[in-house]
């Protein structure tokens, strides 16, 4: 979240930069082990924790964070929060950072309201798994080769590279979320993802392995190898599906129905269900 916070705050006569503090959490009182209303736990990003003797909601408006009344914390919208469902111990959301989750909070707010909070009243979000992203924050959708049999048959590759695991397929998500969706290599791509198609020659590939015709090479990101997948569509079909979001032929956008009939088809088709990365050389 794009959020410009004060360079600088008073807290409890501590000068303190605010981007460097994760939550504002209810302290405890040190003999009887209660919440202390008045007094708040700083935690930071990096570091110990330590106490403060402002209320969370106090400490929060200073700061600029939001804050969610009904766990009585306050976070940083501008840390790199991930945002998830969770029933742990009667909780609703699980609020962690994407580089270290091992800094979390379990709230009961619901996760709808954490995003609103985080990404600003009106986002468009999209839910996958567990996981609430802003939909202009997916990219791609690719198949998932589920090799621990937990079920995940896709996986969204988000703008920041972080990817997110799904229970539903390709398919499914691209017609859930609105996406163009290309049944000859199975994947979907979000309208106005920044992505670019380029054409393929297997031949020339000695080291690809695969019994799939691929005809083009769908990139986003750095277009490296491991952000891009091949597919049998040839260099135009995938440009007119994936980018302007055009049936193979004609000029009418693709329907629901016609996106489910080419999954089924697909899958049919290919001999491996994963999209395989171009190899490098």
């Amino acid at each position: 979240m794009n959020t410009k916070l004060p360079a600088i705050v008073d807290l409890d006569g501590r000068s303190t930069n605010p981007a460097h503090i994760a939550f504002f959490l209810p302290a405890r009182h040190q003999e009887t082990g209660e919440p202390d209303p008045t007094r708040t736990l700083v935690i930071p990003l990096k570091g110990k924790a330590y106490a403060i003797g402002l209320a969370p909601e106090e400490a929060s408006a200073r700061a600029k964070f939001p804050f969610l009344a009904e766990d009585k914390i306050g976070f940083n919208p501008a840390a790199n929060f991930r945002i998830q469902s969770t029933d742990y111990n009667g909780a609703a959301t699980r609020l962690s950072l994407w580089e270290s989750d091992g800094l979390f909070q379990n709230l009961k707010t619901s996760p709808e309201a954490v995003a609103e909070a985080y990404f600003g009243k009106g986002a468009d979000l999209a839910k996958l798994n567990r996981t609430v992203v802003p939909r202009d924050q997916i990219t791609v959708i690719l198949p998932y080769k589920d090799n621990e049999g937990r079920g995940f048959q896709a996986q969204a590759v988000l703008e920041n590279g972080k990817r997110v695991r799904t229970l539903e397929n390709v398919a499914t998500v691209a017609q859930t979320h609105g996406f163009h969706y290309l049944d000859e290599g199975n994947v979907a791509v979000r309208p106005g993802a920044d992505i670019e198609i380029t054409a393929f020659d297997k031949s020339t590939a000695a080291n690809l392995k695969s019994e799939r015709d691929l005809k083009a090479r769908v990139a986003w990101g750095d277009r490296g190898p491991r952000n891009s997948v091949l597919v049998e569509a040839t260099r135009d079909v995938a440009s007119r599906v994936l980018i302007l979001g055009l049936p193979k032929s004609g000029g009418e956008p693709e329907p629901g129905e016609t996106i489910r009939r080419q999954a089924r088809a697909g899958a049919r088709k290919r001999a491996a269900p994963q999209a395989e990365p171009v190899p490098q050389g």
